[in-house]
């Protein structure tokens, strides 16, 4: 509600300024004058509670209780008493105290006065009659005893010892937790007063308490004059804030009002307005700006009119112009295309896998970045490069592979690779042409390889570098040797474990002057992988931070996801698109050694099922997937068996669809066996297909 009433009534500046101020003085004035009268009126307080207890403890140290417990109506009293008596006035009197009193416990939480300051006990009887007393004041005890008078034993008047009917609640509590006790103040006939209470001890115990009262009226005389000091205060601030309201009017709202007032009219379509303000400072240059800008939107509509009777005209020109424009880009895209294509053409050829090793088995995977549409057909082009082939050497047959990447983007990318792959070619096809027996040793033919390859790229001044690993296998023993041209670090896949074979590069790259080079031996052992090419470290990119690219430098990332996939090839650049996009080309060639004696097993005809399963088994357990699927298909048998181990190639092989066809084709019964329910649950996973996969996990888990 007090929202929407503010809101209701602060529509204009100058209403909202006159909130402000008068907000704001009057908060400040509130502020000042109540923290001054919260501190001044307990500061009051606080010294009337000194001057109380001050005066209570001045109290304790002349009081015994034994002096007091005897005391009653009836009690005659001692000059030690008066003497007494006469110290507690001293103490009211000095510490300038309305009233002292001792009051002496009685039962049912009464109290009995015994010393009291405001009565003089001095009051002494002399007898009549028999039990009878005639009262005179006598104000020195040794004056009495002088004139005759009884001086050892008086009697009081009745009324000084009597209960304390309506002893403030305050004295209770004093006497019940034997601390001091401050009553709060109040208002009689008499003034104004602030009490205080303080327990009286015999033995350690409490046996009454001390009272002490303090006139504090002068007090509420000052705090009524600090109320009426607030209210002034107030007053002021009111005034001042309708002062600075005034000032704040002539100077700034009035002007802002003119400023409005002219902006409105603009706004409604009046454009000769002109306003006129007389002011030096920021609101007359805004009204000069006002004035600038009408005059501007003026002109401008005035133009756009005149534009507007010549639209049609000049749209139909600019139509021309733009259809001509786009015409010229198309036929420059089209011409850019059919580079692209002419490249593609070449350079595709140059990328193939000859090896017909079925000791060394090679695979590529190759993706080009750069990819472009031509005649309604996709194709890429990129600087990536795989070659593989095989050569003899003093008649021992060898694999030759080669995976590189040319510096630069797209088309100087693919001009690399081209030359590239066109001299490796002619090099292969030279050294293997008609079964050709290459008489020097395969160091001695890598070394003069990479420097002829050297020489013709050192010729285009380091526009060219191509970065590669180039080697050369043994298909019998598995030997390999190689050069890194600072590619990254070939990997071993051994026992389900990636880790490279190297720390360090062997060359620079190729096309670098004065490149010097190490070839490099390593020996494959059946069942291993070899993978060269790119690891993702450098083309895959992680996030965007603020528009920078956070690019991946984990060389292990690629580790990690080859054992993840074990070794699947067909896998691996999904796996890694999960972590980030891939920048770059991005090849890799995966190089299998399965080894002599698994080729010529795989030549022989096996006579019966029972023998084809062993092999077929020996060749699963080595990862030899390839293989086993030759001896599967060769078996030409449907024995449910044989279809469990085909859909388990396929799996590994990452075929995965085709492995879930071959396991629904089983009968009922054979996939009620675990190993079955085991690949269709992982199947079912590697297809995204998770709710059917946690299906065959959970009926899995039950035969267990």
């Amino acid at each position: 509600m007090l929202k929407r009433i503010i809101a209701g009534y602060c529509k204009s500046v100058n209403k909202q300024i006159n909130l402000v101020f008068f907000l704001g003085t009057q908060s400040i004035a509130l502020f000042v004058g109540i923290s001054f009268y919260i501190q001044y009126s307990s500061y009051m307080m606080k010294s009337v509670e000194h001057k109380i207890a001050d005066g209570i403890y001045a109290v304790e140290n002349i009081i015994e209780a034994n002096d007091i417990l005897t005391l009653d109506e009836k009690s005659n009293l001692t000059e030690e008493y008066f003497a007494k008596w006469q110290k507690i006035k001293n103490i009211q009197e000095k510490f300038n105290l309305a009233y002292v009193y001792v009051l002496l416990y009685e039962k049912n939480q009464k109290f009995r006065f015994t010393y009291e300051s405001g009565d003089d006990p001095r009051v002494v009887a002399t007898p009549i009659k028999e039990d009878s007393f005639n009262f005179t004041y006598s104000p020195h005890v040794e004056e009495n005893q002088r004139k005759g008078e009884p001086s050892g034993l008086q009697k009081v008047a009745d009324t000084y010892f009597l209960i304390y009917d309506d002893a403030p609640k305050e004295a209770l509590k004093a006497f019940e937790t034997e601390k001091l006790v401050f009553a709060d103040e109040f208002q009689d006939k008499y003034g104004n007063f602030r009490s205080g209470f303080y327990p009286l001890k015999q033995d350690g115990k409490i046996v009454g308490v001390i009272g002490v009262d303090c006139d504090i009226s002068e007090i509420v005389l000052l705090r009524r004059g600090a109320v009426k000091t607030l209210l002034f205060i107030l007053l002021a601030g009111l005034l001042f804030s309708f002062l600075v309201r005034y000032l704040i009017r002539r100077l700034v709202v009035i002007p802002i009002i003119t400023l409005n007032d002219g902006a409105r009219q603009i706004a409604e379509g009046n454009l000769n307005v002109n306003i006129k303000l007389d002011k030096q400072n920021e609101l007359g240059q805004l009204a000069i700006s006002f004035n600038q800008m009408s005059s501007n939107l003026k002109k401008s509509f005035d133009q756009i009119k005149e534009y507007n009777e010549q639209l049609e005209e000049k749209v139909a020109i600019r139509t021309n112009e733009l259809q001509e424009t786009l015409t010229s880009v198309q036929k420059l895209k089209m011409q850019q295309d059919g580079d692209y294509f002419l490249t593609s053409l070449l350079t595709n050829p140059l990328m193939q896998n000859r090896s017909k090793s079925k000791s060394v088995f090679i695979e590529f995977l190759l993706d080009q970045k750069k990819k472009f549409q031509f005649k309604n057909k996709e194709h890429h082009i990129g600087g990536d490069l795989c070659i593989s082939g095989d050569l003899l050497f003093n008649r021992t047959s060898h694999t030759f592979f080669f995976n590189g990447d040319a510096m630069g983007k797209s088309m100087q990318g693919a001009g690399g690779a081209l030359v590239m792959g066109s001299m490796i070619n002619s090099i292969l096809a030279r050294s293997a042409s008609r079964g050709k027996v290459i008489s020097i040793s395969v160091k001695d033919w890598l070394a003069e390889t990479f420097t002829e390859i050297q020489r013709v790229m050192e010729a285009f001044d380091g526009t060219m570098l191509v970065s590669c690993v180039i080697g050369v296998i043994n298909n019998d023993t598995g030997v390999m040797n190689y050069i890194n041209a600072e590619h990254p670090f070939v990997i071993l896949y051994r026992d389900n474990i990636g880790q490279f074979i190297e720390d360090s590069i062997s060359a620079h790259k190729i096309g670098m002057p004065e490149n010097d080079m190490e070839i490099r031996e390593f020996v494959l052992l059946k069942g291993d992988m070899l993978f060269c090419g790119s690891d993702g470290k450098d083309d895959l990119v992680l996030s965007k931070e603020d528009g920078v690219r956070v690019i991946n430098e984990d060389e292990t990332l690629f580790l990690r996801v080859l054992e993840e996939v074990e070794g699947d090839l067909q896998r691996i650049s999904a796996i890694l698109q999960n972590y980030g996009e891939l920048s770059d080309d991005f090849s890799i060639v995966k190089i299998e050694f399965i080894g002599k004696e698994a080729e010529t097993r795989t030549e022989e005809k096996y006579p019966d099922l029972t023998n084809q399963c062993e092999i077929i088994v020996e060749n699963i357990r080595k990862k030899n997937y390839l293989q086993a699927m030759k001896i599967i298909e060769k078996s030409n048998q449907s024995d449910a068996l044989v279809k469990y181990y085909r859909a388990l190639c396929l799996s590994r092989l990452g075929k995965h669809r085709e492995s879930l066809d071959e396991l629904n084709a089983l009968d009922h019964e054979f996939k009620e066996q675990k190993q079955v329910l085991k690949l269709l649950a992982k199947v079912y996973r590697d297809l995204g297909m998770l709710e059917e996969a946690a299906n065959y996990e959970r009926r899995f888990a039950v035969l267990n």
